[in-house]
């Protein structure tokens, strides 16, 4: 059975951030700075992400968008696709990302 390098070795990076409701639609806290902060980290475990933090960005804006609770937490997640070996060497990587509501968190 051959899984991926991210089941068996960890090769994978992410960011949590989160979207608050407002008057003026969901605000993210720190948006931009959530995107750099996982291209960096991708960028030193060797692995090429292929889009920008302003492609991330905008990924993650219509996500929000598309969920019908508007506080919600948001997880992009880039990770190695294939097996090869222990090595951090470049492999085919793949990203995803997901959104859940929050519900009350406190009082």
């Amino acid at each position: 059975m051959c899984l991926s390098h991210v089941v068996h070795y960890g090769s994978s990076v992410f960011e949590g951030m989160r979207a608050y409701k407002s008057d003026r639609g969901p605000i993210l806290f720190r948006l931009r700075e959530h995107s750099v902060r996982l291209l960096n980290s991708a960028k030193i475990y060797r692995m090429e992400v292929g889009y920008t933090a302003e492609q991330i960005d905008q990924a993650i804006i219509d996500l929000i968008d598309s969920t019908s609770s508007k506080n919600a937490t948001c997880r992009p997640v880039v990770y190695r696709a294939t097996a090869r070996s222990r090595s951090t060497r470049p492999t085919a990587r793949s990203s995803s990302r997901s959104a859940s509501g929050l519900g009350q968190i406190s009082g």
